[in-house]
């Protein structure tokens, strides 16, 4: 099933057409979504989000957020942590993990990740993006 959020954008690229995460966790390409959780730890930024940790090794990134304080609309808490990694800046997600102390590691639902990013914002609704102000290039 396609996101809201792929549902609602227009393709700003040139190059292949999206596949959402939630139609394919292993072959996901440029999710809307994702791509807003993937902007919230930016590596451009001069701040991340409290809670936000960004780190890479040679042209492998990856991210974890402190999301114990995060609820769903429902007020249901998501877990301890979320887990992102990707390769450079292109549109491939490699990893979404929600973590918890107790049970296995978890593909988060697109409402969790809705909840997550509504959370990280910064005051205001402008998520940050690269220096150039346009999203990382997909390719």
């Amino acid at each position: 099933m396609t996101c809201q959020m792929c549902r609602e954008r227009v393709k700003p690229w040139v190059g292949d057409d999206p596949l959402c995460y939630f139609e394919d966790v292993k072959e996901n390409w440029m999710c809307a979504t994702v791509n807003a959780i993937r902007e919230l730890c930016y590596e451009g930024q001069p701040e991340l989000p409290r809670g936000v940790h960004y780190d890479y090794c040679n042209d492998a990134k990856f991210a974890t957020f402190n999301i114990e304080e995060v609820k769903t609309e429902e007020g249901n808490y998501i877990g301890r942590c979320l887990y992102v990694a990707w390769y450079k800046t292109r549109g491939y997600t490699e990893a979404l993990w929600v973590l918890n102390a107790l049970e296995t590691p978890r593909p988060p639902t697109e409402e969790e990740l809705l909840a997550i990013i509504r959370h990280f914002t910064p005051r205001g609704g402008r998520r940050p993006s690269s220096p150039t102000g346009k999203s990382p290039d997909p390719s």
